[in-house]
């Protein structure tokens, strides 16, 4: 048994205090006066020493409370008994070596460091032990197994080693310590080929990293560590522990003024000796003589947002770079703004835009505008001809009353070529409307009977079109009722059709139904949003419902607010892109005249954001840039205390490494101080 806090044993010395309050002899604190003492005069008490202790069992309890007080306050703990079983030099020894690679590691000689240790633990192996070597950062590699180990001859296990330190280097991903923890875990734990366990020996892993605090450890929060398998943690630290690191905080959703701003995050490691830094700022495209010089104030520890007040200068990007930091790894950012899209919609129908009992007026105001784009609805009665430019880049048309033989055959080439109709099924649309725009022979179509009103049920919020409703705080459909709706017979739509019902009325019939025609998406709504036929357009739904429906047709798909190394990215839709038109696709990483060429997975994903910087899109002359960024927990540099493994249920085998002790010291004296 052993103490945290030993230094407060010597409060035991105060055991002596209920000693001293029973030698203490108690003089009565109350005087009551009697009236036959009046005429006697008062003599003062003999003053005696006790020479002997009354009450024992008091004295012993109270001299019992205060050494319990001065042992608690001292915080004993018991070893562990596997760690010290651990060290028996006789046991056969099975070890998980975790070597870290994440974007930390590329500090001043970390990885000379790591590649140190990791050749001393093989060598401390004996001929009986074997050893697998797992590198990690955001994912976990297997390098050397255990049979590669066991079946190589012992003087050429070493070489096995050597040849994975040779092919291997520190990433600039992120540490996601919990799931290679894990791994290591299961790797020991790995049953053999008739499903035993057969192995009885020592089972470890070796953890060789820096042990940063930014490292995600989630992972370990659901999982049930092997309580035979021991953890040692063989830690590498810096020369110089200043660490700072720069971010772009970025808000996919603003728009005007609010989209312009250019807003900057700066966190500071908490064992960081230096606490000012400087900012530089540059426009995309390195102007000569443009730029801003920044003095920034962070504490170690913290982090700070930094407003930019030259918008105008970075309006179309920036890149930022931050000075006075000793490591420069995590010094760079990049702001990139997205060019502002026009997309396009199309409305059916020859209702004015100031008529309240209509479908134009409820769309003019509820396409809203994001940082991204602008869109620009164009009313098409259905006499008039449909100009074929503007259909070209349609992504939405939205039909609101029967079109002409023309407009249907026009409207029908341009679903099958990617875009999305939203066919609203209102009293006066005819079933051959919509079996004309689906090639079909005949579409039955019959008004349902209500008695009050009808609601939505049975929505499938796994569909992209429901799944921003699918938490349980949105997805209450009930309070939207319909006062009419339309019966749709689902048997008239052909298998090749894929029909596929999203949502359905109280009364089992549909309610919302897509269809595939060619590359494009049709919808049909068997009720509508004009106040005639129900509250829809009323309710909290039905602005959310329609901008999501017009993200799907645009086949943009809504990227991530930050893009972090080693994240997919889906450049689907700009293959699609290119391909209607024609023009060759070039994905490039860099920008001026230093730029790499990046292929495409068959699917369309890009896997290899290995870097970070600037990527761009290109089709024909059209260009998208996007930035790729370092994770922010890789700027949290300072080591993590051991506690928190012991509290996850790992046994330590061995006691940590000066940094990983030092650091513990520190979170026991700061919580003594709390």
């Amino acid at each position: 048994m052993s103490f945290l806090a030993p230094l407060f044993l010597a409060g035991l010395a105060a055991v002596s205090l209920p000693i001293l309050f029973h030698l203490i002899r108690r003089t009565p604190k109350g005087r009551i006066n009697f009236s036959s003492l009046m005429f006697l005069s008062p003599s003062p008490p003999r003053v005696t020493r006790r020479s002997r202790l009354e009450h024992w069992l008091l004295l012993l309890l109270r001299a019992l409370a205060v050494i319990l007080l001065a042992l608690a306050f001292a915080r004993p703990f018991l070893w562990d008994q596997a760690a010290v079983e651990a060290e028996q030099p006789s046991a056969v020894r099975r070890v998980v070596v975790l070597l870290d690679t994440s974007a930390s590691m590329l500090r001043e000689d970390l990885w000379s460091q790591a590649t140190i240790l990791l050749k001393e633990t093989a060598k401390d192996l004996k001929p009986t032990d074997s050893l697998s070597l797992l590198a990690f950062d955001r994912s976990v590699q297997r390098l050397v197994s255990f049979d590669a180990w066991t079946s190589a001859p012992p003087g050429q296990r070493m070489a096995l080693v050597e040849e994975a330190i040779a092919n291997i280097k520190p990433t600039h991903r992120g540490t996601n310590l919990g799931e290679a923890l894990v791994a290591a875990a299961d790797t020991l734990n790995e049953l053999d080929a008739g499903g035993k366990q057969t192995f009885t020996g020592t089972r470890q892993a070796v953890l060789i990293s820096d042990v940063q605090q930014g490292a995600d450890l989630k992972s370990l929060d659901a999982y049930n560590w092997p309580p035979e398998v021991t953890l040692a943690v063989k830690a590498v630290a810096a020369k110089k522990p200043t660490n700072a690191g720069v971010q772009v905080v970025t808000d996919r959703d603003a728009v005007g003024p609010e989209a312009q701003q250019l807003r900057l995050r700066i966190t500071n490691a908490k064992a960081s000796a230096n606490d000012r830094f400087k900012v530089e700022l540059r426009p995309l495209g390195n102007v000569a003589g443009a730029g801003e010089m920044l003095d920034v104030y962070v504490p170690a520890g913290e982090s700070r947002v930094v407003r930019v007040e030259k918008n105008d200068l970075f309006a179309n990007g920036a890149t930022i770079a931050l000075r006075g930091d000793d490591a420069s790894f995590d010094n760079d950012a990049w702001r990139i703004v997205p060019p502002v899209r026009e997309v396009n919609v199309i409305y059916i129908g020859g209702d004015p835009d100031n008529d309240v009992r209509g479908l134009h007026y409820y769309l003019t105001s509820v396409f809203l505008p994001t940082s991204g784009r602008t869109v620009k609805l164009t009313a098409i009665k259905p006499s008039d001809a449909i100009d074929e430019a503007a259909l070209k880049f349609a992504s939405l048309i939205i039909i609101g009353e029967p079109p002409s033989a023309a407009q249907l055959s026009t409207i029908r080439s341009r679903v099958e070529q990617g875009a999305t109709a939203l066919v609203v099924l209102r009293e006066n649309m005819p079933g051959d409307a919509l079996a004309s725009l689906l090639n079909l022979g005949k579409i039955e179509l019959r008004e349902a009977v209500v008695s009050d009103y009808a609601m939505l049920s049975q929505v499938d919020f796994s569909h992209a079109l429901f799944a921003p409703f699918a938490d349980p705080r949105f997805s209450d459909f009930t309070k939207t009722r319909f006062w009419k709706h339309r019966k749709l017979d689902l048997q008239s739509l052909p298998e090749e059709l894929k029909p596929h019902v999203l949502a359905k009325f109280d009364d089992a019939s549909p309610a919302l139904v897509e269809t595939t025609v060619g590359q494009g998406t049709c919808l049909i709504f068997a009720s509508s949003w004009a106040p005639d036929d129900g509250q829809f357009a009323l309710s909290s739904k039905f602005v959310p419902l329609m901008n999501v429906l017009l993200e799907r047709s645009e086949r943009l798909p809504r990227q991530a607010p930050r893009i972090e190394v080693g994240d997919p990215v889906d450049l689907s839709w700009a293959v699609k892109l290119a391909q209607q038109r024609g023009q060759p696709l070039i994905v490039t990483r860099g920008h001026d005249n230093v730029a790499t060429t990046l292929a495409l997975e068959e699917s369309g994903l890009l896997t290899t954001t290995d870097e970070p910087g600037i990527y761009t899109v290109a089709i024909g002359n059209e260009t998208m840039p996007f930035a790729v960024s370092l994770s922010p927990g890789e700027s949290e540099t300072s080591p993590m205390p051991v506690d928190e493994f012991e509290k996850r249920g790992i046994p330590l085998h061995q006691a940590a490494s000066a940094a990983l002790v030092k650091a513990q010291a520190e979170r026991a004296r700061q919580m003594r101080m709390a």
